[in-house]
């Protein structure tokens, strides 16, 4: 099955809220209803947290930690009456034993999982299918560094320590084995769950913290590559008639290392995934940016000192100036009041006793003492020629630091070409007859966007006879509880993706809205590749919920009033899947709460703002009236139910 879709990695925990959270169902259907409404069938979302401590959320936590732990769970609510989103609170998790796990036993936050069933269950009540990898390379949700850290053992210990290999492996068989709590059905049965990935960009290149460090450095690199042992280990278990997970085993291991033959050719590995960014320059480019700023920065310390010591309280004897004076330096504080005693001192030794009676004379006056207790000895390096040398040394390391990064940026980089990296992929995996995809893309432009969902395509058609590919994009956020969505920042120009797009940036009077300036080109070419996955499967849509519910849903509304130097209500509503914008209306409400006739307020007004920001602002009202507000959301395909009504009362 050929898919086109998105990365959620929210739609289980939610990271992009402090602190960390739960989602709701209601934060869940809207992910899924959004997926559904651009015919996705199948989806991805991130790892299992796994935390050395447990000040954040996380799925699994060591014996060591839970009894201290203060792990709250939030699980707020935006209306307290309605059943999709309880009432807001903080309860502590339960904490339940993982089998077959010692030295340390592991526990696994129930909570979270109640929250991965709910997430599985409600995609597959709208077609969708979910990727779940185990564990993360990297440190952003723990991953394999903090694991390692819970069995006091170093990251490259990882794939083979004993403990370490079978305390994880226990892990795994308690995931997939989990019996759904909303559904029903046990996790390795589950038709809603697309395939197993055996981790988020494995490798054994544990020196580096980040992609855009390790990237520049993969061109050599088998020893960096995930022991085959290893993940011909966990496929065996996950296999085995304990586990019998019945969907896909995938290597998650990262793609950029390649695969070793073993794994490859081994009959329990179903496939492999590939995740494609541009490779390394973004990193080094930083790294130079910050060598070079030093280098500046002792730069202009040493030639200020050299031009003007004085105004580092610095004195340099006429007959030592030059570049290299500060080997030599003397404090100047207090000179003028020394110099006025020697002075005096030197007239007293001229018979000159009128000087007797002065108040700067002082008969115990020692000249010899006193210079030297107001110039050191040049011949020897003060702490402030120390600072100098060190800068000067500074200025070197950082010169040398980033001329070598330069170099680094010279050498030839991987292919950087999209299109090109995942033919090569797909190719090296086919062969073996096995199932490959694009787990995870983007940070680039919407054509190298283009031309890679282009060759996914031709690859799908050209090799009917080969197992299928897809490819889903970093990444999709929804809807919040508080209003908005929530927004994950990637830099400074890539955020993450929000349906149905089209919120470009835009600043207005009051306040910002929009997200990133690729997203309307991005979520169209989405929406193009979808139909165009669905083409291939002989329908309208791939996602057989595409027809039924096309519609927004109902909005949930709430506001909050102002009184400062001017009266305003502001509103705030539970956002509707597929909605380009919304219409609020009002009426007045009489003294005995009799609401008048609705009329149009605003329309086109967006809720593309970060979660929790007030999306209206009604100016238009007077002190001591009352109002009451509805709002209903616009889509491509209609419109939503008009929303609950909210009345407030300005005093």
């Amino acid at each position: 099955m050929a898919f086109t879709g998105f990365n959620v990695p929210n739609l289980h925990l939610i990271e992009d809220s402090f602190p960390q959270r739960i989602p709701t169902q209601f934060e869940q259907r809207d992910a899924v209803r959004s997926l559904a409404q651009m015919g996705a069938t199948v989806a991805r979302i991130y790892t299992l947290s796994i935390q050395s401590n447990v000040t954040r959320l996380t799925h699994i936590a060591d014996e060591r930690n839970i009894s201290a732990s203060i792990n709250s769970v939030w699980l707020g609510g935006f209306d307290p009456q309605s059943p999709d989103s309880p009432k807001t609170s903080q309860t502590t998790p339960n904490w339940i034993l993982i089998p077959g796990t010692d030295a340390p036993r592991l526990y696994a936050n129930t909570a979270l999982f109640v929250a991965l069933d709910s997430a599985i269950a409600e995609a597959a009540r709208h077609g969708v299918k979910l990727i779940v990898p185990f564990i993360d390379h990297w440190h952003w949700w723990g991953g394999l560094n903090a694991f390692s850290q819970m069995h006091n053992v170093s990251a490259a210990a990882f794939y083979t320590d004993a403990k370490v290999v079978s305390n994880f492996k226990a892990v795994a068989q308690f995931v997939a084995t989990r019996n759904n709590s909303v559904s029903g059905v046990r996790y390795s049965d589950d038709p809603a769950i697309y395939a197993w990935e055996t981790g988020n960009e494995l490798s054994n290149a544990h020196a580096f913290s980040s992609p855009a460090v390790s990237n520049r450095f993969y061109s050599n690199i088998a020893s960096y590559r995930v022991p085959a042992e290893w993940t011909i280990g966990l496929a065996t278990l996950l296999k085995s008639p304990s586990v019998n997970v019945t969907q896909p085993v995938i290597d998650g291991s990262y793609n950029i290392y390649g695969w070793d033959e073993a794994v490859l050719s081994h009959p329990l590995i179903d496939g492999f995934t590939g995740h494609y960014y541009q490779t390394g320059a973004p990193g080094n480019w930083d790294a130079i940016g910050v060598c070079a700023s030093f280098w500046v920065l002792s730069c202009l310390i040493l030639f200020c000192i050299w031009k003007r010591p004085a105004w580092f309280f610095i004195r340099v004897p006429e007959t030592r100036r030059g570049l290299f004076s500060f080997i030599c330096l003397g404090h100047c504080a207090g000179r003028q009041r020394n110099s006025s005693r020697i002075k005096l001192k030197f007239l007293k030794g001229r018979n000159n006793p009128d000087l007797t009676d002065s108040p700067e004379f002082d008969p115990g006056f020692d000249r010899d003492r006193s210079i030297n207790s107001r110039f050191v000895d040049h011949d020897k390096p003060t702490v402030l020629a120390t600072v100098v040398v060190a800068s000067l040394i500074l200025a070197i390391i950082s010169f040398l630091v980033a001329f070598i990064l330069l170099l680094m940026q010279a050498l030839p980089l991987p292919e950087q070409d999209y299109a090109k990296r995942f033919e090569q992929d797909y190719d090296t995996v086919t062969r073996y007859n096995k199932t490959f995809y694009v787990g995870e893309f983007g940070l680039a432009t919407t054509s190298d966007y283009d031309r890679l969902l282009s060759a996914v395509h031709n690859r799908n058609s050209q090799n009917p006879t080969k197992k299928s590919s897809g490819a889903l994009i970093w990444s999709l956020r929804f809807h919040s509880r508080d209003g908005g969505f929530y927004v994950h920042n990637e830099s400074d120009y890539y955020k993450s993706y929000h349906w149905p797009g089209g919120f470009e940036l835009k600043q207005g009077k009051k306040n910002q809205t929009g997200f990133g300036a690729d997203e309307s080109a991005t979520m169209a070419l989405m929406a193009r590749f979808s139909a165009i996955s669905a083409r291939a499967a002989g329908g309208v849509s791939a996602n057989p919920f595409f027809e039924a519910a096309p519609s927004p849903p109902p909005v949930m509304l709430d506001a909050v009033v102002h009184v400062d130097v001017i009266a305003q209500v502001g509103l705030l509503w539970r956002g509707s899947a597929g909605a380009r914008n919304y219409t609020i209306q009002r009426a007045k409400v009489d003294e005995r709460g009799r609401i008048g006739d609705f009329e149009i307020l605003a329309q086109e007004v967006t809720d593309a703002v970060e979660s929790g920001s007030v999306l209206y602002e009604d100016r238009d009202v007077v002190a001591g009236g009352s109002y009451a507000y509805r709002v209903h959301g616009v889509s491509d395909f209609g419109r939503s139910e008009t929303s609950n009504s909210t009345i407030v009362s300005v005093k």
